[in-house]
């Protein structure tokens, strides 16, 4: 993982720390060694995508926040949106849905082809907002499902 992103993922776990009320305290929430946590902490190890998600769920912190700090802090906003009130999206979440599934059925994805893959994913959210996409030619479906398949070869 490059340096800028680790470093900005090791200051959203340590608010994660702040909300726990101790690192003590995330560790035992969210079912993690207290000296595994400390490494996430100082930078010296990057988390595991279901250490991420143990953390988010311990702490209630969304997981688009936490992996790539957009979005409402905290996942109960998902549903209703930011603390301004406006409305929020759940891409991130499918993002990770997608990539934890392909994951546990051994199909390990590049991590520029999951980033190209969620920048598909979030072309077709912008693009289609709430409405569906019924058409199954139109380039952005078309983009996203080749990356899908590329990923499951």
């Amino acid at each position: 993982m490059n340096s800028e992103i680790m470093k900005s993922l090791t200051e959203r776990l340590r608010e994660c720390v702040r909300i726990a009320g101790s690192g003590d305290e995330l560790a035992r929430k969210a079912h993690i060694n207290r000296r595994t946590l400390e490494y996430y902490l100082t930078g010296k190890s990057e988390p595991k995508i279901s250490k991420v998600a143990a953390i988010s769920k311990a702490t209630n912190v969304s997981l688009e926040w936490l992996v790539f700090g957009e979005g409402p802090i905290l996942r109960d906003h998902l549903l209703t949106g930011d603390k301004h009130g406006k409305p929020t999206s759940t891409l991130a979440h499918s993002a990770m849905v997608v990539y934890v599934t392909l994951h546990e059925a051994g199909k390990l994805i590049e991590p520029e082809k999951f980033e190209e893959l969620t920048i598909a994913m979030w072309e077709l959210d912008q693009a289609y907002g709430e409405k569906t996409a019924d058409n199954l030619d139109d380039p952005i479906v078309s983009k996203a499902q080749k990356l899908l398949m590329s990923a499951l070869k």
